[in-house]
């Protein structure tokens, strides 16, 4: 019995988690109500993505230096390079030198994640020293967002309970089992950043430093069916 209950919550916080439909065998003639449970919330988001691009300019601007540059400014403003900094892409170009011999320029692109609007300031603080002027803010998340996710599915099916709860006593009867159960929320999980989100340098250190960290908003929305019975 133990083990039987155990599974039962466990599909339940699966169903609950994910977008779904759960349907029980009624009559299509079977007096019911169906009622639109909403559940929202906002949170600040505790994780934010950069991209910062390294470029070679000129034959003496060597990719091993500006790596070194770029790692050391990091470490000096208290970021886990290890952890927080990873390549994310890389490529070279073969440029023509007037009386010069064909030289290849590489540049490289690394994600840097970054937790609050403060160690933003102090990263720049850091790149602005080593001249390093090309970050873009790629995209901002929240570390608990499935969590968050699966407590608003919860609040919103009980947001649809006293919906049907209220309808049903205006009429003298009162609400059943429910019988359907549609997940109609839209993902929204991720600030995506577009248009023009470039750092680039330090005219604008200040204004960016005062970056709006927009809070993400999650709702929960379900469409619920529910049997009518007689009072």
């Amino acid at each position: 019995m133990k083990r039987l209950s155990f599974l039962s919550l466990s599909l339940l916080g699966f169903f609950l988690f994910t977008g779904f439909e759960v349907f029980s065998q009624y009559h299509p003639n079977d007096p019911r109500v169906e009622v639109t449970g909403v559940a929202f919330k906002e949170l600040i988001p505790d994780r934010l993505f950069f991209d910062i691009t390294l470029s070679e300019k000129d034959a003496r601007t060597k990719m091993n230096a500006l790596e070194r540059d770029l790692q050391r400014a990091l470490r000096d403003a208290g970021v886990d390079v290890e952890k927080q900094l990873k390549v994310k892409d890389a490529f070279g170009s073969l440029e023509s030198r007037l009386l010069r011999k064909n030289e290849v320029q590489n540049t490289k692109t690394f994600e840097l994640e970054l937790r609050t609007a403060a160690d933003l300031d102090a990263v720049l603080t850091q790149l602005s020293e080593k001249k390093i002027t090309e970050i873009v803010l790629n995209r901002m998340e929240h570390s608990a967002i499935n969590e968050e996710l699966l407590e608003l599915k919860k609040e919103a099916i009980m947001d649809a309970k006293n919906k049907a709860d209220v309808l049903a006593a205006t009429l003298s009867q009162r609400v059943g089992a429910a019988v359907y159960i549609v997940d109609t929320s839209m993902p929204s999980t991720v600030i995506r950043m577009r248009g023009t989100s470039s750092l680039k340098m330090m005219a604008d250190m200040e204004e960016l430093a005062l970056l709006d960290i927009k809070p993400i908003r999650l709702e929960s929305r379900l469409n619920v069916h529910f049997r009518l019975l007689a009072d």
